[in-house]
């Protein structure tokens, strides 16, 4: 991270995507899609960028006024230079460790035919939830986007942990904190395995179906 001073205040200019949080990694993938129309001065373009700082640094609103545009343009510089070359995913996670505990994704399992099945492990209630969460946001980024953290936070639980609805609610507040880097590549490891399931449903040669069940208030 480099420092930033604001008044009288040490920030930081986010300089590696395994600093910036999750939170500030989707409002800075939403911003990005919808960027003003380049090298064209205008209100929308400066807010863009008063917006775009926000997502890059970890400098709270409440000093809005205090900004200078200067300062702005300078650390949008900086970090885009910093960024470029280095990838925003540094692997696909089937487990990663955060604030000291270890969150894993349930496991897969091999069978006596020796076909392999994703996830296996999962539950047919946590099964509906995350297929449920995935068709929802199919062909809606920002609706993908802000569902991420709650993505996570329904399949990846400590060892031995029960699926628990209202938990994983909770835990998706605290998963937007998670760096940038380690929550993309939990959620791309858990896509892959997604395309998968529709082996489930083909087992034997025949046509499974999957059950849906009532929901409290998830999609909220």
């Amino acid at each position: 991270m480099e420092k930033l001073i604001l008044a009288n205040q040490e920030f930081n200019i986010y300089t590696h995507w395994h600093e910036m949080p999750l939170k500030n990694y989707i409002s800075y993938n939403l911003l990005i899609e919808n960027r003003p129309e380049p090298n064209k001065l205008s209100t929308k373009a400066i807010r863009w960028q008063e917006q775009l700082f926000y997502c890059i640094t970890d400098v709270p609103r409440s000093l809005a006024k205090e900004i200078e545009i200067g300062i702005i343009a300078k650390s949008i510089a900086l970090f885009l230079k910093l960024t470029a070359v280095k990838p925003v995913l540094e692997e696909k996670m089937a487990y990663f460790e955060f604030k000291g505990t270890q969150y894993y994704c349930p496991f897969g399992r091999k069978q006596a035919d020796g076909n392999y099945i994703p996830m296996a492990k999962m539950t047919v209630e946590e099964m509906c939830d995350i297929m449920r969460l995935l068709e929802l946001n199919e062909g809606n980024k920002i609706a993908s986007m802000n569902k991420i953290p709650l993505i996570l936070a329904t399949l990846f639980r400590p060892l031995g942990e029960e699926y628990d609805e209202e938990k994983a609610a909770e835990r998706a507040e605290e998963f937007l904190q998670l760096p940038a880097t380690i929550a993309m590549g939990a959620y791309f490891f858990l896509i892959t395995r997604t395309t998968s399931f529709k082996g489930i449903t083909e087992l034997s040669g025949s046509t499974a179906v999957v059950p849906v069940r009532k929901k409290k208030n998830m999609m909220k």
